[in-house]
């Protein structure tokens, strides 16, 4: 993999293991507790993270190798817009069709597995690239993306959620960091 690839990648596992094991300190009925009324809870954010890397980075928008895909005028900017605003927490609207994906029932080791999983086949195909800068996948918002801003994009993401987790209060309640 290109060390500009392989870094990004890294920080990406790093915040995915950091995002996990805080799940998992807390126990089941936090795991599932909402922090505020129209907040999600840390379960439903591991399912959010999950399925919107899969619509930003996963097999099913992959791009061939040999793309003649052109990034539309003025994604970069965008894609660097919405990189820095999420790395501020800044809190952003999102299409309901990405923001919570149906509940599962999944608990926290299979979300993880199936994490792990598509992390792999992320893995597989960065492996394969040779330009960081040819695009590499279809996002449904700002249209084909090169492997470096995907995986910008992947990670300003879960720095968002990490800055926004809920906070576990002395009562033992998930209380919200957001203000």
């Amino acid at each position: 993999m290109l060390p500009e690839l392989r870094d990004g990648f890294e920080s990406l596992q790093r915040r995915k293991a950091d995002l996990i094991a805080r799940v998992a300190a807390l126990d089941p009925a936090e795991r599932t507790a909402a922090p505020a009324r129209g907040e999600w809870s840390p379960l439903q954010i591991v399912q959010h993270l999950l399925y919107v890397e899969g619509l930003s980075a996963g097999p099913e928008v992959a791009l061939p190798p040999d793309s003649a895909a052109r990034p539309r005028p003025g994604t970069g900017m965008l894609a660097k817009l919405l990189a820095a605003s999420m790395r501020a927490a800044i809190r952003l609207p999102s299409p309901d069709a990405i923001a919570l994906p149906p509940d599962d029932g999944a608990d926290l080791d299979a979300l993880d597995a199936r994490w792990g999983a598509r992390r792999e086949d992320l893995r597989a195909r960065l492996e394969a690239v040779k330009d960081p800068d040819r695009m590499f996948a279809r996002h449904p918002i700002a249209g084909p993306l090169s492997a470096r801003q995907v995986l910008d994009l992947c990670d300003s993401h879960l720095v968002y959620h990490q800055k926004r987790f809920p906070k576990v209060g002395h009562g033992g309640a998930a209380r919200s960091t957001a203000g």
